[in-house]
């Protein structure tokens, strides 16, 4: 900001550094509530896994070394011939507080469970670094003169509409590397106004190697960030538009920014040297260039700006009106806009050429997350005066909406459950195969299907608890099998859904093969929970030996409830592999060959309303019932990928379920309620009057700065 630019903001607002600070904080607590109401709670590629993995040994093991023979990570050799992870640490170290909670917490759920509460807990990482991005992006507008106004809608719409919230329900190391990244130009910009401050400089150093630390990758961003610190150091009293060295003001800043990445530096390469063998190896290697880019130029920048499969323009549409802006924030702050065309230019260039450009596993270009708060913040050129103008409000409010569909997309549908059932060429450059459409159309028919189940058409019996399926199949089926054979799980409950209030005849055809000892107590029907008189049920034995049956009975009118009656077929459970039957290690019951239900000469449909398997315990089951739900029946999918959705069918009791849910959303949402209360008395009454102005407030500030508060070069 310019001297005169100063001048104007601490005269009109003496306790402006403040208040912003106020605001700040009330943006990021709104965010972090709300990322943490709609997050998931899982992870969805190995990467993450690798991540939690280094965590849990710092924890549990007191070392860097991954341990041996474990699924899912992605190691590097080190010099003492132990595996070590590829990434960096400082994701890991930062992680250890929310591991140490799920620890805590794991008390409230069942023993096995605990790896599902250490992994809840440090999947709240992201969430809270995405609120952060958001607060310091709007700070950042702030300080380069925008209106609060529209310094709140760019982070809005940073926060909302682009990939910035589905990549923040993950732990992938993208988003905390733009964070800080994006912290090292905010601590650049506010160390070297006017009155230069030495505490910015050197935590600006300190953060632009912890993001080295976080993603190597990081270092496409670090000439850029040199270039504008130099600008800005070298400029009068912080004006870039006044280029003039002044040594006795440009040395003290840079030995500032030096001395900060001096003191991240020294231990990033004790850490590289003692794992890998020299100061600048890391857990990456040495991978050769000819294996690493690999892909045509053309083929790579198509994939990440236009194709419907990975493009940034499809998946974060107001990169478009921040293109469109560029131009005016260039004309206003053109340290700010040449630093982000740099870093968005060059992770375009590095990323086109790579063999893994899309960055699969995600939505949208996973890679550009890093750059993306630098290719957004150009926006803030068009927020500015928005609302004096009619049509490019309509137009900007149309593209954010836009934006934030193509979001809400990636948060209610996992990525994976498309990415596995779909061809990756097609995927990525075939606009029918676009994922944008693909999720539109499973969150559609999955919606549809639990619709189904939750509300059967009449003429239906449903089962609804209490079956499993017949075998765990060695691959998966060329065809989807039938509705039977099922084993019930000890009470296999069957609700039925007739069209007329009249009586309807039952029939159960199973096999017991329950040890003889155990067969001595036979299965009984309940009806409405009430067990059926023995000689209301017909049975017939089908072997002679007690083995298989069939039982008939009638369910009459005043057992019909509302709009169904349920149906129970209880038996003692068995186990075949301590019973040495068989390798399956499951409690079961019977063996339901078919169940048929008529309402006088008219059948009734059966179908299906199972609850999903329960969450398995080990961690590889665990995280393939999360992101590929392909089970062998096929249509017993998760409805949304949301946290609550899966604590609900991960097979924890109602108490458990209810305290864990209970105390996450409670937390949550007062976060997003303490938020929301402080921004009211901090932020703008009226963000849209904020972000216009109209014509006589513009004419009054000509030549001021993005929000008329100082002098061209902001």
């Amino acid at each position: 900001m310019s001297r005169s630019a100063t001048a104007h903001a601490g005269a009109a607002e003496p306790g402006r550094p403040r208040r912003e600070r106020w605001r700040a904080l009330a943006v990021f607590l709104a965010f972090a509530g709300f990322y943490l109401l709609l997050a998931s709670r899982h992870f969805y590629a190995t990467d993450e896994e690798t991540v939690y993995r280094l965590t849990e040994s710092l924890v549990e093991r007191r070392t860097l070394a991954m341990p041996e023979g474990v699924w899912g990570l992605a190691t590097s050799a080190g010099r003492d011939g132990r595996q070590y992870a590829v990434t960096g640490p400082g994701q890991s170290l930062l992680a250890v507080p929310l591991y140490l909670l799920g620890v805590a917490s794991a008390s409230l759920l069942p023993p096995g469970a605990r790896g599902y509460a250490t992994r809840f807990a440090v999947s709240l990482f992201n969430p809270l670094i995405t609120a952060a991005t958001v607060s310091i992006l709007y700070a950042l507008a702030r300080r380069l003169g925008a209106r609060g106004g529209a310094a709140l809608g760019l982070a809005a719409i940073y926060g909302l509409a682009t990939t910035s919230w589905p990549h923040g329900r993950t732990f992938f190391a993208e988003p905390l590397t733009a964070l800080l990244l994006l912290l090292v130009c905010y601590s650049f910009r506010c160390g070297t106004e006017a009155r230069p401050a030495y505490g910015w400089l050197i935590g600006g150093g300190a953060a632009m190697v912890g993001a080295l630390a976080v993603k190597p990758h990081a270092a496409l961003a670090v000439p850029f960030l040199g270039l504008y610190l130099l600008a800005r150091a070298a400029s009068v009293r912080g004006e870039v538009g006044r280029l003039r060295i002044d040594w006795r003001r440009t040395v003290p800043l840079l030995a500032a920014a030096g001395i900060g990445a001096a003191c991240g530096a020294l231990p990033l390469g004790l850490y590289n040297f003692a794992l890998f063998g020299h100061p600048l190896r890391t857990g990456y290697g040495g991978q050769n260039a000819s294996d690493l880019f690999v892909v045509p130029f053309a083929t790579g920048l198509y994939g990440l700006t236009i194709s419907t499969g990975k493009g940034l323009l499809w998946y974060s549409p107001p990169f478009i009106l921040a293109i469109a802006g560029w131009w005016a924030f260039w004309r206003r702050c053109r340290a700010e806009a040449l630093l982000c065309l740099g870093i968005v230019t060059a992770h375009f260039a590095f990323y086109g050429r790579i063999f893994a450009w899309h960055g699969d596993g995600s939505w949208g270009p996973r890679y550009l997350m890093v750059g993306l708060p630098f290719a957004i913040l150009p926006l803030v050129g068009l927020l500015d005066g928005l609302r004096a103008r009619p049509i490019r409000l309509a137009l900007t409010s149309a593209v954010v909406a836009a934006g934030l569909g193509v979001q809400l997309l990636g948060v209610l549908v996992n990525f994976d459950w498309y990415i596995l059932r779909s061809n990756e060429q097609a995927r990525h450059f075939a606009p029918a195969a676009s994922p944008i459409l693909a999720h539109a159309r499973m969150a559609g028919e999955r919606a549809g299907e639990w619709r189904e189940r939750a509300f059967p058409p009449p003429n239906s019996a449903v089962m609804t608890d209490g079956f499993a399926p017949a075998a765990p199949p060695p691959g998966r089926p060329a065809e989807r099998p039938g509705l039977f054979p099922r084993w019930t799980t000890g009470a296999g409950v069957i609700t039925l859904h007739p069209a007329r209030r009249e009586p309807l005849t039952v029939k159960l055809t199973f096999f017991d093969h329950r040890p003889l000892a155990a067969r001595v107590e036979r299965p009984t029907i309940l009806l409405g929970g009430v067990p059926l008189d023995d000689r209301a049920v017909a049975r017939q034995d089908l072997t002679g030996t007690g083995e298989g049956w069939i039982y008939q009975f009638t369910v009459p009118p005043t057992a019909i409830v509302g709009e169904g009656a349920s149906v129970t077929l209880r038996s003692a459970t068995w186990n075949p592999q301590a019973s040495g039957q068989g390798d399956r290690d499951e409690t079961l019951g019977v063996f339901v060959h078919n169940v048929e239900v008529w309402q006088g000469a008219e059948p009734l449909t059966i179908r299906e309303a199972l609850p999903l398997d329960r969450m398995p315990e080990t961690p590889r089951q665990r995280f393939w019932w999360f992101n590929d739900d392909r089970n062998y029946w096929e249509t017993r999918h998760h409805l949304v990928d949301h946290w609550a959705w899966y604590l609900a069918v991960a097979g924890f009791s109602r108490g458990q379920a209810l305290g864990w849910g209970i105390l996450y959303g409670v937390a949550s949402g007062a976060t997003l309620l303490v938020g929301l209360v402080l921004g009211r008395g901090s932020l703008p009454a009226s963000p849209v009057r904020a972000m216009g102005g109209g014509k006589r407030r513009r004419a009054a500030t000509k030549g001021r700065g993005v929000a008329g508060t100082g002098g061209r070069a902001v």
